[in-house]
């Protein structure tokens, strides 16, 4: 039975005793696991500041449909991000008619940012999106459907403009 207690026998290999090496090595693993447990947060990036919705490619919503996005473009000096939306429904109904935007920029979360459709064609939409300053990071854009009699608005997709990947129109000289 004494041999399943030699931890604690003072001695060179006891946790007890204070100059013993494996105390020093516990203390040291345990502090510096709680430093990197604290730190942790500062070490990983932020995955909100990481995502874009590829261009192109068909996002499935909660509903029966689908949505891409065709084009994400940044205008710095005006301060404008538009970007075309398509819609695919699969049952056919119109969906462009009940559907409506939340856009929020990821720096300033609490604070939806204002846009106007300034083209629609068929299943296409082209939006603009006004004050979206530099270092906005990521522009979500959060699709929802409103319920013509109930007034319900359904979350049914949310796609990612980052600030990394969009194009950014150029000043055009004469």
């Amino acid at each position: 039975m004494k041999e399943l207690f030699r931890a604690f026998i003072p001695g060179k290999t006891s946790i007890r005793n204070k100059g013993s090496w494996l105390f020093y090595m516990l203390t040291v693993f345990i502090v510096g696991s709680f430093v990197l447990i604290l730190g942790s947060r500062v070490f990983t990036e932020d995955p909100v500041t990481n995502v874009h919705t590829p261009i192109k490619k068909w996002q499935n919503t909660s509903t029966s449909g689908s949505v891409r996005i065709n084009q994400w473009t940044w205008n710095k000096e005006k301060k404008t991000m538009d970007f075309v939306i398509e819609y695919k429904q699969e049952l056919g109904k119109d969906v462009i008619q009940n559907v409506q935007y939340k856009i929020i920029p990821n720096a300033t979360p609490d604070i939806e940012s204002k846009y106007k459709i300034i083209n629609q064609m068929d299943n296409k939409q082209a939006i603009r999106v006004y004050d979206v300053k530099p270092n906005f990071e990521v522009l979500v854009v959060k699709i929802l459907s409103k319920d013509k009699e109930s007034d319900n608005e359904e979350e049914i997709l949310k796609v990612f403009g980052n600030e990394k990947n969009v194009s950014i129109e150029q000043k055009k000289t004469l």
